[in-house]
This record gives structure tokens, sequence and C-alpha cells, in this order.
């Protein structure tokens, strides 16, 4: 094993991508795989240094495993300690609606998060001055599962932790335990009590999965791994453990990262990373990407510090038959490519809603489409939405991989060419395929990324 490689994972819906860049700028390795053949991430880097005869000097890990599990209700359910008289807090949450037209709305919180057997009131009250009011009944704290995550959440606990911390104080040790006053220190109890129980969630998830990830890597001389998180920033295996909140969204993080990174100096930019299950979305203003307080997952908004990026609910696997059908891809079938023409138009519709709401006139913007998925579509979607030029960089596939480097990589990227059975130009490079409608011109750049234009 030769140079001291910046290596970095991302572990998507679909694939997981990696990335080792060297130390001198030269060439980048890369690995996609399967995320099937690759549930094991610590093995598949192992694997992958040991394939290419590397040794990584740092190691970058983006990971859906959180945000999957917030989804599908398969994180651990809390057991929430707040102000006696506010055990239902949960279910009444702001009285907001985000479809005001929607009949049967969503709950605030997922039944699944806390249900009301697992709410417990605790006497004792501060002021939103910070001043104790009520003294803290320390004896009626209930006797918990162990195991069980606790979420602690009392209110102005963010003017005054003194209550906070003496029930934690009591609760048995090895408790996962998550203070508001830590998780969210915010006024607006109803957000601080939601963070705080996802935050405690999320930390069996953490501590049976990521954590043994970061000791194998250790325990196989390889340096100790950092987690992206959802501003962009990356955190130590402790600081993960201890804050799990925000490793959700951390790989569409990245890829805002890489849109901001490849749109330059450019004014505006929509950035499009279409994956396998999703197309994740972000917005890039005087050459970085916007952020955002409050995030927003399936049915539930939970405040925490992001990279602003929204989900769309498409993804490259429900369309690969399409696009095999109509010749986008390669493969049998020669079809109209008509699902591809309506999700082009539902996507262009999401990306313009978007943009506008952020003060973003797609007229004035670049697109950057990443994912295996988004060049495919890009410049369908920017004829409707009225962008003039697109952006596909090089590897596009591993976009959202490359933006947890902290210097752009050089991706080896060869496109090779072939004439659609629409007359559109085909341009693969085992990444995706980037499709250029006729009337477009293509311009290949020295970095391998290619500007479509629409002016040709």
């Amino acid at each position: 094993m030769t140079m001291r490689h910046a290596l970095v994972l991302d572990q998507g819906g679909s694939f997981l991508d990696v990335i080792a860049a060297p130390p001198d700028g030269g060439p980048a390795r890369i690995a996609k795989r399967p995320r099937a053949e690759a549930t094991d991430i610590a093995a598949a880097i192992i694997d992958f240094c040991q394939a290419e005869g590397i040794i990584p000097a740092s190691i970058t890990i983006a990971t859906t495993l959180p945000a999957n599990a917030l989804l599908t209700g398969t994180a651990s359910p809390v057991a929430l300690l707040t102000t006696a008289g506010f055990e239902d807090l949960p279910d009444l949450g702001r009285q907001s609606r985000r479809d005001p037209d929607a009949l049967d709305p969503p709950p605030p919180t997922p039944a699944w998060l806390s249900p009301p057997a697992l709410r417990f009131g605790i006497p004792g009250r501060i002021d939103a001055r910070g001043e104790e009011v009520v003294p803290l009944d320390l004896s009626t704290l209930p006797s918990l599962p162990a195991g069980l995550p606790v979420a602690l959440c009392l209110l102005f606990a963010h003017r005054n932790p003194v209550h906070e911390n003496r029930i934690a104080a009591r609760l048995p040790p090895g408790t996962p335990l998550s203070l508001s006053h830590r998780v969210d220190p915010e006024t607006r109890e109803f957000e601080r009590m939601l963070a705080t129980m996802l935050d405690a969630s999320l930390k069996p998830l953490v501590a049976t999965t990521l954590a043994p990830v970061a000791q194998a890597l250790v325990a196989a001389g390889l340096p100790e791994p950092r987690f992206a998180l959802a501003d962009g920033r990356a955190a130590t295996p402790g600081e993960a453990l201890a804050a799990p909140l925000p490793l959700v969204l951390s790989g569409p993080a990245a890829g805002a990262r890489a849109v901001a990174r490849w749109a330059g100096a450019v004014p505006f930019a929509i950035g499009l990373d279409m994956g396998g299950t999703t197309a994740e979305v972000s917005l890039v203003r005087d050459g970085a990407p916007l952020e955002t307080r409050t995030i927003r997952l399936g049915p539930m908004e939970f405040r925490c510090r992001a990279l602003d990026v929204e989900s769309i609910a498409i993804g490259g696997d429900a369309l690969t038959q399409a696009a095999r059908a109509a010749g986008w891809l390669p493969g049998a079938g020669t079809a109209d490519a008509e699902s591809l023409a309506v999700a082009e138009a539902m996507l262009a519709e999401s990306l313009r809603r978007i943009a506008l709401r952020r003060n973003i006139h797609p007229d004035l913007a670049l697109l950057v489409a990443g994912g295996g998925f988004g060049p495919l579509l890009a410049a369908g979607i920017a004829g409707i939405i009225g962008c003039p030029r697109v952006l596909i960089p090089p590897a596009p596939g591993l976009m959202a991989a490359s933006g947890l480097l902290d210097t752009p990589p050089r991706l080896p990227t060869t496109w090779n060419h072939r004439q659609g059975a629409d007359g559109a130009l085909l341009l693969d490079d085992g990444t995706a395929t980037a499709r250029v409608p006729p009337g477009w011109r293509v311009t290949p750049r020295d970095d391998g990324a290619l500007l479509l234009d629409a002016a040709a």
C-alpha cells in the first residue's frame, strides 16, 4: 500500500459509492456497488482499500440508515419524561397542517415514537425567566425497562436545565438519554420536544450499527471514521452517538455541497441528485448552498440545522424499465417515452416550486444534475422550467460522495457516445447516462464535466 488517500463513502438507498482521492491531486479511485451486495460498511471499506492498495488518511461516511429508520418506524420507541400536564403535547403539536385540504392529516408526531403509555409527567416547574416556581418531585420518576431510550424535555429547560440535570442523574447508568436543553436549546416547546424524542430514538441504532463500523475500521488499522451531518459538517463516532439527529439527510447534504462546488461563481444554481429511490433538490446562491433550521422527512417536520435539501418521492428504480423501453438505457425495446415524460413533468413542477419558494427563478439558474438518473432527465426538465444551461459533473453517479471531500476529486471519466431512438445524443460513463435532446449543444470541459446549452 502506498499514498494515504482521503476516502469517502456514501450509502444511498440503492448503491454504496466509494471515492479515494490521493493527496497529490491525481486521479481518484472509485467503486460503486449495489447496496444489497454491500450491507457491511466496514467490510466494503476494508475490501476497497485492499483491492486498490491504498491506506486512507481519513474516512468520512454518509448513510441513509437514520433517515430510513425514522421514515419506516423501525427506530426505537422512546419514553418521554416531561413537565406534568404536558404529556399530550406530542399529539397536540401546533394544530397546524402542512396541507390545509387534507381530510386525514398525519399526526404531528408518529404514533410509534412515544405511545401514551410511555409518557410520564414529572411535577416541577421552571418559568420563562429560568426561575424555579414549583420544586421538582423526583419521587414520581417511573421505573423504565432497561435499554429503553429516554427523551427528557421539561418546560423552559433551555432557560435553566437544573431540573433536567437532576432527573438525568437519577436514571440508571447506560440509559440512552437525550436532554432537550442539549439537543435543541431554543424556544417553542413542541419543536424542542419532537427533536429530543427523535434524537433519543436514533441512539440505539447508532450504537448497534454505526459505532461497530468505527470499531471494525480501527481494529483493521484504519483511521477512525467521521460521520457526515445534515449541515455539511462531520462528527466523530462519539459525537454522532451523543447527538445522532443531525445524521439524518447527511448524504443529500453532501450532494448539496457538491452542487455548490460545481456551480462555481454563478449567482444561482439548482441541484438535482436523482438516485434509485428519491430525487434530492438543493439550491445554491452566490456559491453557497442554502441552509435551513427545519428538516422535512416524510410526514415529519422537525427542527435541526441542515443544508436546505428537499426530497421528492421519484427514483430511478421505478423508471429504469421505461428508460430501457424508450431506448435511453442499454437494453431491448423501442417503446415511447411517455412514462419518462410524465416523470420529467412532475420533477420540473417540483423544482420550479422549490426554487421559487426560495426566491430563485429557474430562468436565471444553472441546473446541476447528478445521481444515476438525474443526467438522463436533466435537459428535459431544464426545457420545461426554463433553465438555459445544465451542468453534468464527471461521474455524476458519485456526485453526493464527492461532496464529502474537502477538495474536488479528479474522477476518471470517459464518455461513450451513442444515438438514442428519439434522435437524442446519449453519453454513458459507467455511473450514469446523460441525454442531450436534439437542438441542445454539449461542451465537454477539461475537468470532465459536460455543459449542456439550450441556446444552440
